[in-house]
Formats: C-alpha cells, structure tokens, sequence
C-alpha cells in the first residue's frame, strides 16, 4: 500500500552512497582528472548509447540516470533476469541429459507439458519451483529449442546451444551483467602487486587493425577454436545433471567474445 508520509516532517534527503575507493599502494591515483573525465563520459555514453538502441525513451534514460546518481538502490535487476534465464537453460540441459527424460534410443522424450512423471512440469519444477509451467514453455518456445503439438506435448527440437530470445530487458541484462563482470575482475586484478603472478583473475584481449574482410575470415577461422574452448569450460562449471544454477555458491564463469570497433555503441 502507498507510503504516508509525516506532514510535520522534513522529507529525506538521499545522500549518495559513496563506494570504496581503491586504495592499494599497486595502483597509481589520477594524475589526469581532465582525461579521467573524458573517459567516463564515454564510458557513461556507451551506455546512454546501447540503452537508446534497445528502446529505453530519453525521459525514461535520465530517470535511471537520476536513480544510479543517488546511489541508495542496491538491486540488481539484470541479475535476476539472466538468473531466471541461465535456469530456463538448465531445464533444457536435464531434458537432454537426465536418462529419465530419453527415450530407449537415447534421443530427449516428448513430454506433456503438464502432469506427474516425465512432463515438463515436473522436469521444470527441479528448476523452476513455483513459476507456472505454461510460462516456461512459452519462454522455451521463444528461444526455438521446443516445438509445441496439438495435444498439449512439447519436443526438444534445438541443438546444445540455446538461442537468446532477442528481448529489449534480456539483451539489456547481458549487457549489464556483462559490464558488471568485467569492472569486477579489473578492479581486483589491480589490487595485486605486479610481482605477484598467477594469482589475479585472467583477464585478457588481443586486438589488431583488419579490414573487413579480413576480419570475415579471421573471424571463420577462430570461431571453432573459441566454441571447443567454451564447451571445455562449460563442462568444468556443470554438474553430472547437467545443470549449472541449482545448489550454492557465487555465480562464476568465463566469457568469450569477439569484437569490431563498428560504431555499434559509443
């Protein structure tokens, strides 16, 4: 119900939330404020940049601007939108691998949706608990790894990678999720002493001028290297289920992308 507030009373006034500053002796302090300036316009203009293209409105991005800038909301709404997906993955991962969702040829059952036994409901309840399981067979859908019948039965038709479902809010969150995990591991590489090796988070990117077809080659070429070294890492992550988002623990992994200074953002 709607706040009532104290007419007697002065409003609050949020004062910023002010973050630790890095301190290590490992890490020079500015030098340049000017240029330290510069920088985080562009920072923040790669952001303003990305949020126009997915759609968020001008008045709708200087309002998020004005919530980041006091500083008091610790929510983090990218996070549980790319949790929610992560498990909707890991349902498609026990479909696949858990013996008792495959048929006698070892091929993924055709399940009903609802009901006891092999259903999606139950496969997505290990998963899922609590969310309806119309709406998770509406979201599976939408990434085009299940093909819906007639009599109320789905089919695992994708491959082993499932296809984003290209929504403003989760193209968003990856972004996000994407920034926050890299800021992250930045920050506390710089807070180890240089002489100190093979302790720090790897972190690393290499990079060189191509033209474009150049790059449409280069690009042929390392994709098959890259996807045999995320399957290795992926299989370190999951668990004999198959599923990487069920138990405890603090989310952990690896990224692997590719990149072109095209323009796209900033």
């Amino acid at each position: 119900m709607p706040r009532i507030a104290r007419a007697i009373r002065k409003p609050t006034v949020h004062q910023p939330a002010r973050r630790g500053v890095l301190t290590s002796a490992h890490l020079r302090r500015p030098t340049d404020p000017a240029l330290m300036q510069d920088i985080a316009r562009e920072m923040y203009q790669i952001v303003f940049d990305a949020t126009a293209r997915l759609g968020l409105s001008a008045e709708d991005r200087d309002a998020a601007i004005r919530r980041a800038r006091e500083g008091n909301e610790q929510s983090k709404p990218s996070e549980a939108t790319m949790a929610r997906f992560n498990l909707y993955c890991d349902i498609l991962n026990l479909w696949r691998g858990d013996k008792r969702y495959r048929d006698n040829a070892g091929n993924p059952c055709t399940l009903q949706i609802k009901g006891r036994g092999r259903s999606l409901q139950a496969l997505a309840r290990r998963c899922l608990p609590g969310i309806p399981v119309e709406e998770i067979a509406e979201a599976l859908l939408q990434c085009g790894e299940v093909i819906r019948y007639k009599d109320d039965k789905v089919a695992l038709v994708g491959g082993t990678v499932v296809i984003v479902p290209r929504t403003a809010e989760l193209m968003l969150s990856v972004i996000a999720s994407r920034f926050r995990h890299l800021a992250a591991t930045i920050l506390h590489n710089s807070t180890i002493p240089l002489e100190i090796k093979g302790t720090g988070r790897f972190e690393r990117v290499t990079s060189g001028l191509m033209t474009e077809k150049a790059f449409r080659q280069y690009s042929e070429e390392i994709r098959p290297l890259l996807q045999s070294a995320a399957e290795r890492a992926e299989a370190g992550l999951m668990r004999p289920d198959g599923t990487t988002m069920i138990g405890k623990g603090k989310l952990s992994g690896v990224g692997f992308y590719m990149f072109r200074e095209d323009g796209a953002a900033g």
